[in-house]
């Protein structure tokens, strides 16, 4: 999206402030009408939806569903993807939901339309046909059986990602990390790795565990320190806290400047 700048526009981020690993991450994009959830605790792209599909132009298999000229309605929807299973009546939402492997479109259905034959949409009783207003993309058969999706390994960049973590009683913190790795055919494949560091590790030991980091960030940025003389300039900035910032595993670990 950051790369997307001049083209995608409006972004908001939702995040629980109290609890930010019970509830998905989303971002917002509301000039387009589409709201991307991602895994609170892997924070993998895990729903896309569409909630104005006024705001885009869709297709499949190069057979246009949804435009200004086509209005996304059940029959379109079947036409274009092929009937293959009955949907589901929501009486909370008083929606109809249409599913495929990796799709849903959602229906809103008025109360007195709720008495339909279950067995197919096209037996849904209506005086005109309603348009899907809402689409969820997933991975998976159904939305509420969804996989996340694995990275594909020609993604990993030889990064080195983080799997899992638990943290022990002796103050140690155990990684659970996988990276691209290279098997007997010379073909890239997923290799795991476990890593254990401890509180009180020097920035050496952290380094050779872990490797170098993404980047180093310091705990005080005096902005007047370039006015000092050199050497107590050097000086205060060996006494600075500092982070080593490893973004793939999304870790920071922070130093104590006197001890490190």
């Amino acid at each position: 999206l950051q790369s997307q700048v001049g083209v995608i526009r409006g972004i908001q981020v939702v995040y629980s402030d109290s609890n930010p690993l019970s509830k998905d991450l989303e971002l917002n994009l509301t000039q387009d009408g589409i709201r991307l959830k991602f895994d609170p605790i892997t924070q993998r792209l895990k729903i896309i939806e569409i909630y104005n599909l006024k705001l885009v132009r869709l297709k499949y298999c190069g057979l246009i569903f949804n435009s200004d000229d086509v209005f996304p309605s059940m029959e379109q929807i079947e036409h274009s993807f092929g009937a293959t299973l009955p949907g589901l009546y929501s009486p909370s939402t008083d929606d109809y939901i249409l599913y495929f492997r990796g799709v849903s479109f959602y229906f809103p259905v008025s109360k007195c339309q709720a008495d339909w034959d279950h067995s197919r949409s096209g037996n849904v009783p209506t005086t005109s046909p309603p348009c899907a207003y809402l689409v969820t993309i997933y991975r998976g058969t159904t939305e509420s059986s969804l996989e996340l999706s694995p990275m594909p390994l020609k993604q990993y960049g030889r990064e080195v990602y983080l799997e899992g973590a638990s943290f022990l009683q002796n103050h140690s913190l155990t990684l659970h990390l996988y990276t691209e790795g290279i098997s007997r055919w010379s073909e890239p494949k997923k290799e795991s790795i476990k890593r254990t560091i401890n509180l009180g590790d020097k920035a050496q030991v952290i380094a050779t565990m872990l490797g170098a980091p993404n980047r180093i960030f310091f705990k005080s940025e005096d902005k007047m320190r370039i006015h000092s003389p050199c050497l107590d300039r050097h000086t205060a900035f060996r006494r600075s806290d500092y982070f080593f910032n490893y973004f793939t595993l999304g870790l920071d670990v922070l130093f104590d400047a006197k001890n490190s």
